[in-house]
Formats: C-alpha cells, sequence, structure tokens
C-alpha cells in the first residue's frame, strides 16, 4: 500500500487515511492526492512540451517542402525559358530561308530552271544557315527532354508543359518541312504560310505564360 507522511509528526500514514495514527492529526482529504496532482501537472506540462517539438518539426517540415517545391518550379520555369530563348533566336533563320524557298517554288525560268531546281540552289547558299537551324535543334530537343525528367504537381508547370508540348509539335512540324525537306513544291507557299505562323503563334503563347 501507497503511503504519505503526516505533515506534523512525519510519521508514514496509509494512504486514504483521515487521522495520522501517531499523533492524531487530522488530515487533508486531498493529502492523498496530491503527488498524483503534481505528477499529472508533470506529466501535462511534458505533453505539452512534446506537442510545441512536434508542432515546429511539423512546421519546419512544411516549410521545407514548399521552399523545394518552388525550387523546382522555377527550375522548370528556367528551361522553359532557355527552350523559349533559343527558339526564338532561330526563329529569323527559318523566316530568312522559308521566305526564300517559297519564292523559288514560284519561280521558273525554264531551261531546266524550274521551281525543284531554285529550291535545291537556294539550300546550297544557305548551307550555313541550315546548318545553323540543324545545331539549334539539337540544343532545343536537350532542353525539352530534361523537362520530362522534372515531375512536378503544379498548375503553373501543368500549363507550362502543355504549351510547351504544343510548341514542340509545331517545332518539329516547321523543322521538317524545312530541313527535311518534307513538301511538294506545288503546294509549298500554302503550307508555309500555314506551319511558320503556328509555329510563331505558339511560341509567343508559351513566352506570355511565364
Amino acid at each position: 500500500m501507497n503511503t504519505l507522511r503526516c505533515p506534523k509528526c512525519g510519521k508514514e500514514i496509509p494512504e486514504g487515511s483521515s487521522f495520522c495514527p501517531e499523533c492524531g492529526t487530522k488530515l487533508n482529504q486531498k493529502t492523498g492526492y496530491k503527488k498524483y496532482i503534481i505528477m499529472g501537472a508533470v506529466i501535462a506540462i511534458a505533453l505539452l512540451g512534446m506537442l510545441y517539438i512536434y508542432g515546429t518539426i511539423k512546421h519546419k517540415r512544411e516549410l521545407a517542402e514548399i521552399a523545394a517545391h518552388n525550387e523546382a518550379v522555377n527550375q522548370y520555369e528556367n528551361v522553359i525559358k532557355e527552350y523559349t530563348e533559343e527558339l526564338n533566336n532561330i526563329k529569323s533563320a527559318y523566316k530568312s530561308i522559308g521566305d526564300m524557298l517559297c519564292m523559288d517554288s514560284k519561280t521558273n525560268f525554264g531551261f531546266g530552271l524550274d521551281e525543284q531546281f531554285n529550291m535545291n540552289n537556294t539550300y546550297s547558299i544557305c548551307s550555313g544557315t541550315v546548318a545553323k537551324i540543324k545545331e539549334s535543334k539539337e540544343t532545343t530537343d536537350k532542353l525539352y527532354n530534361s523537362l520530362s525528367e522534372l515531375y512536378i504537381e503544379d498548375e503553373y508547370v501543368d500549363s507550362l508543359k502543355g504549351k510547351a508540348g504544343y510548341l514542340k509539335e509545331s517545332y518539329e512540324v516547321l523543322y521538317n518541312f524545312i530541313i527535311n525537306k518534307n513538301y511538294t513544291v506545288a503546294s509549298y507557299e500554302t503550307e508555309w504560310n500555314t506551319y511558320f505562323p503556328q509555329f510563331e503563334k505558339n511560341l509567343q503563347q508559351l513566352q506570355d505564360t511565364i
């Protein structure tokens, strides 16, 4: 049985006693529960401390997750900026050779100097431009492929990803049209006036988003 001590004589008193069996001192009804009250208070304080520490750790973890998420979004956005900047820089090269080929497709001097001959001649003259476009294509492909390695659940990133996908598709069509000569002479002008404006539109839409 648990025992307490008499506040007057100091003798041990069985828990629940109303009087001290030694000196007869009347005991407070709460005396037997005093140590439990103290223990309860200590436990409560300890629990509050643990809750505070847990809350602090959880808050710091949440802040770290937010910071990591924002960093990932910024990284994704920076790659998109590099991607659109590279395409914007090469756009004039496409415009230059595309317009020349468009004119060639409508010009026939006779004597074997037909439209296709003129277009082939333009490719020879613009070999430097063609090489520049091919080099740029390698760069943009690497940048675009690196985006797929960045998995981020974010509404803004989803918007960028969707518009980058449309831009990629229109750019592939334009590249195959100009560089891989995926065209027919008779329909060149119509296709050129469709593919290049679509590429410009998609590029501008993505640039306006970032």
